[in-house]
C-alpha cells in the first residue's frame, strides 16, 4: 500500500475543523493506504490533557509530538511562538523520520506548518498534496497583522513556493479556488474543491443521507405579546464554536444584550472558547450567557435544545470566500439561522434552511434580524430553492479525497 503523511497541528481529541477535516481524509484512505498522521500534541484550547504519543489503528498510525508551547499566553504573541516553534520541530522530525512516505499532505492555516511537508518536497522529492483551508496572508494583510512589507513579501515567496510545488491542491470554497488559479496560475485541473461538511458525531437523530432538510419555524408561543411578555417558554437562540476575532462576536455583542433586552421572549446562549470569551463573559446578562466549550459528542444536545442559530464572521473582504464548518452543522438541524457571513457561506445556508440576513460587525442590523425572526416574519430567503440534505454530508467528500490520492504520479519521485 501507498503510504500518506498528514502533517498538522491539530487532529482529534483537539477540536478544530482542522482537526475534523484531516480525521476524514484518514477515514477514507485507511482501507487501501499506510496513513501516517503526525501531529502535535493538543494545544488548541486550555485544559485538555495530553494524547498517547503513539497510536495504532490497523493501517492508521498517529504519532503525536511537542506542540512548541513554551508559554500559557493566548495572546498573539504566545500562539505565534507555539506555532514556530512547533512546526520547526516537526520539520526535524519528518526530515529525520518521514523522508519515503510516497505522498505528503499539509493544511493551511496555519501558513508556517507548511514547512515540514515544503522541506519533504524540496529535499527528498515527495510530493505533495496542499489542504488551503483559508488565505491566511490575505486576512493577515487585511487586518495589518505582518508588521513589515518586507515580512509580507517573504510569506507570499514561500506560500507561492508551496503552491507551485504541490501537485495536487484541495480549498474548501470555489473562492480560493478562483484566487489561487489567478494569483499564482495554477492549472485549474490541479486545484479541487473539497467543502468541510457535516461531521458524522453532530448529524441530528433520525437524519439520513438523501433525506430532505425540513426548516422548523420558531415555537408557536415564543412570540412575545405587544407588551413584551412572554406568552410561553422563550425562543432560545444558541452559538457554538471559536470565539476568536474572525468570529468577532464581540463585535455584535451590543446588538445580542439590546435584542434581550428588548425581547422578554428571547435568550442567547454562547457556547465555545477563545480569545474573546473573557470580554464575552463580561457581557454576561441574565438571558444572555456566555459558557465554555463542550465536548464534541455532547454538541448534539445543544443543537437539540435550540431553536435557532447564530452565524457571523468579521467583516473582511477575505471572509467573502469562507465557509465556517457551522454552516454545515447549523443547517442540518433545518432551524432558522441569523445569517451574518457572506458569499458562499450565506449561499449555502440559504440552500438548506430558513435565513434572516444581517450585515457583519453590524449590531442594528443584528437587532433587526432579532426583531423579523421574532415576529416570525417570512424568512428572507424564502424564494431560494431548497438542495437535498445530503449535499451536507462529510461522507459525501469521500470520493473526492480518494480522487487526489489516488492519482498515479503521487507515486514517481
Amino acid at each position: 500500500m501507498r503510504s500518506v503523511l498528514l502533517i498538522t497541528r491539530h487532529y482529534p481529541p483537539d477540536a478544530a475543523a482542522l482537526s475534523y477535516r484531516l480525521r476524514h481524509v484518514a477515514d477514507v484512505l485507511g482501507p487501501d493506504h499506510e496513513v501516517i498522521v503526525l501531529a502535535s500534541q493538543p494545544n488548541r484550547y486550555r485544559g485538555i490533557d495530553p494524547a498517547p504519543a503513539e497510536e495504532r489503528h490497523g493501517a492508521l498510525l498517529i504519532r503525536r509530538i511537542w506542540n512548541g508551547q513554551l508559554t500559557t499566553s493566548r495572546g498573539k504573541l504566545g500562539r505565534g511562538l507555539g506555532e514556530a516553534l512547533g512546526a520547526l520541530w516537526m520539520t526535524v522530525i519528518v526530515i529525520i523520520s518521514c523522508r519515503k512516505v510516497d505522498v505528503a499532505l499539509v493544511s493551511s492555516p496555519p501558513l508556517i506548518y507548511l514547512l515540514p511537508g515544503w522541506a519533504l518536497n524540496k529535499l527528498f522529492g515527495v510530493p505533495l498534496v496542499l489542504d488551503v483551508r483559508d488565505l491566511w496572508l490575505d486576512w493577515a494583510e487585511e487586518i495589518r497583522l505582518i508588521p513589515s512589507r518586507g515580512l509580507t513579501r517573504l510569506f507570499r515567496r514561500f506560500e507561492r513556493s508551496v503552491v507551485t510545488s504541490a501537485r495536487h491542491i484541495t480549498v474548501t470554497t470555489e473562492g480560493f479556488r478562483r484566487s489561487l488559479v489567478e494569483r499564482y496560475g495554477v492549472p485549474a485541473e490541479k486545484v479541487t474543491v473539497v467543502y468541510n461538511g457535516l461531521d458524522e458525531v453532530v448529524r441530528p437523530n433520525g437524519h439520513t443521507p438523501g433525506s430532505q432538510a425540513e426548516p422548523q419555524r420558531p415555537p408557536q408561543g415564543s412570540r412575545p405579546s405587544s407588551n413584551g411578555s412572554d406568552t410561553a417558554r422563550a425562543l432560545r437562540v444558541l452559538y457554538a464554536g471559536n470565539l476568536g476575532p474572525s468570529q468577532n462576536l464581540l463585535g455584535i455583542s451590543a446588538g445580542l444584550r439590546r435584542s434581550v433586552d428588548r425581547w422578554a421572549g428571547l435568550e442567547v446562549t454562547i457556547v465555545g472558547d477563545g480569545l474573546q470569551w473573557e470580554a464575552l463573559k463580561e457581557a454576561e446578562t441574565e438571558r444572555l450567557r456566555v459558557l465554555r466549550r463542550v465536548e464534541r459528542a455532547e454538541i448534539n444536545r445543544l443543537y437539540a435544545s435550540a431553536d435557532a442559530f447564530l452565524l457571523h464572521l468579521a467583516a473582511l473582504r477575505v471572509y467573502a470566500h469562507t465557509v465556517p464548518s457551522k454552516v454545515f452543522e447549523y443547517a442540518a438541524y433545518g432551524k432558522p439561522v441569523l445569517c451574518g457571513v457572506q458569499g458562499e457561506a450565506r449561499a449555502i445556508c440559504a440552500r438548506h434552511t430558513d435565513c434572516y440576513y444581517f450585515d457583519s460587525d453590524e449590531p442594528a442590523s443584528l437587532e433587526d434580524a432579532f426583531g423579523r425572526l421574532m415576529a416570525r416574519s417570512a424568512p428572507d430567503n424564502r424564494d431560494v430553492s431548497r438542495a437535498d440534505a445530503s449535499e451536507l454530508l462529510r461522507s459525501a467528500r469521500g470520493p473526492l479525497w480518494q480522487r487526489v490520492f489516488s492519482a498515479g504520479d503521487h507515486a514517481d519521485r
